[in-house]
């Protein structure tokens, strides 16, 4: 029951706090995948950023 109690003081406001703040999260992915797959998925982020940059 201690442990449940804590966990609820500790967890959830940070979670409030992290799913307010999302916005402002920077992401980093390094692609060193050459293959065909590795360069459709570069293509798909690049197209996803942009496409939400111009939304903004």
């Amino acid at each position: 029951m201690f442990y449940q109690l804590i966990m609820a003081v500790i967890y959830l406001p940070a979670y409030n706090t992290f799913r307010d703040n999302l916005d402002d999260l920077h992401i980093s992915i390094v692609n060193k995948d050459t293959s065909k797959s590795g360069k459709t998925l570069v293509n798909q982020l690049e197209d996803t950023y942009n496409k939400q940059k111009k939304c903004s």
